[in-house]
């Protein structure tokens, strides 16, 4: 009787391995977040998007050019914000000089919110970098409400426009 009991125990645990190791599995790639991150990955193209300056027209303007733009990333694919604090505030580097680009992760099937900003340095030359981006084909949309930052936001021209609370850049998956 005891063999038998041995051999039916020995039968359940066996048969309950796939299951207790699917359920620590489960538990390991939950704690470590790994699910929604190899999603995302399998969701995204990136898409290299340009600014390119070809009207300098002072040498001045040429400083214009060693400023830090950046791509904004608003929100990507279902990451709707319900408000400001929910935004994805992912900020990517334009490289290069009078061409710069930056590589933008674009959800395959909702896209990708975008904006552009630059930092300046000189308050007094404001009204002379909204120029300098207005002949080169970018709309200057506003400069930051903190006075702390001195960041001017603009439009890319290539990319649909999206209104939210601000107006936005929009790029579609397919494009």
């Amino acid at each position: 009787m005891s063999d038998y009991l041995i051999t039916i125990l020995l039968g359940v645990l066996i048969a309950t391995i796939p299951l207790i190791l699917a359920i620590l599995f489960k538990l390991i790639i939950d704690s470590l977040n790994i699910k929604g991150k190899i999603t995302d990955y399998l969701n995204t193209k990136h898409k290299t998007i340009s600014l390119k300056f070809k009207q300098l027209a002072y040498d001045e303007e040429k400083s214009f050019l060693r400023l830090k733009y950046i791509l904004f990333v608003v929100h990507w694919g279902k990451q709707k914000p319900k408000n400001n604090k929910d935004l994805l505030h992912m900020q990517i580097l334009f490289k290069g000089g009078t061409t710069k680009t930056a590589k933008l992760p674009v959800h395959n099937s909702l896209g990708t919110t975008f904006k552009c900003f630059v930092d300046y340095k000189d308050r007094n030359k404001l009204n002379k970098l909204k120029d300098f981006l207005a002949r080169n084909g970018f709309t200057p949309a506003y400069k930051d409400g903190d006075k702390s930052k001195k960041r001017l936001w603009f439009h890319h021209p290539g990319f649909a426009y999206n209104f939210t609370d601000y107006p936005n850049n929009y790029i579609h998956p397919r494009t």
